[in-house]
């Protein structure tokens, strides 16, 4: 035995802790028969190192609560999900002008020569002359109208119908704007003469 410690196995000698000699061994955890040697004290009277009293909640200790992580109890109703409306279809009509695809521009963004549309209370929302026009019509449908030029006496429109009513039917709007686009070929033939 050695005058400052104990002789341990391999000849090296130990004074108390793990570290160097230091009494106590881990920061916090109670020396033989003594008091806690656990860390620095903080501003608020806790030492850093020590451990929640036996009962306290965690959160008294600035963690969160086991109650927060834990997943719902079986047999609990599943949280509400948001409510997804149903995406609503499109309708396209397309049909042939023999006039300048410039007159069908000029003759859609006239207020005064609205009569070929099913409903003449609309209003243009973008213009791209002469190959395109959006319109907006109050029960909230969206249409856009797609000119293409065929040469110089003829163009392609194309008609794209969105934003339709729950409940619309389709296939009788598809008839309604394929007259529509007959009507608009008629006034425009009517004003070239």
């Amino acid at each position: 035995m050695g005058a400052h410690g104990v002789v341990m196995k391999g000849g090296k000698q130990g004074g108390g802790g793990r570290r160097g000699g230091r009494p106590g061994g881990r920061s916090g955890a109670p020396a033989r028969g003594g008091k806690p040697t656990g860390g620095t004290p903080r501003g608020d009277g806790q030492a850093t190192g020590a451990r929640p009293p036996r009962g306290a909640s965690k959160q008294q200790f600035g963690g969160r609560s086991s109650r927060d992580t834990l997943p719902p109890a079986r047999g609990a109703a599943p949280p509400a999900a948001a409510p997804q409306t149903a995406a609503r279809s499109a309708v396209t009509v397309q049909r042939t002008l023999n006039v300048p695809a410039s007159a069908v521009i000029r003759a859609i963004n006239d207020p005064d020569r609205r009569g070929w549309a099913p409903q003449s209370l609309y209003r243009v929302v973008s213009l791209l002359a002469p190959r395109f026009i959006r319109l907006a019509f109050p029960d909230g449908t969206l249409v856009a109208i797609t000119v293409t030029r065929q040469g110089n006496a003829r163009c392609t429109v194309s008609v794209e119908l969105t934003g339709l009513p729950a409940g619309t039917d389709e296939r009788v709007l598809h008839e309604r704007w394929a007259h529509a686009l007959a009507a608009l070929q008629d006034q425009l033939d009517s004003s070239w003469d």
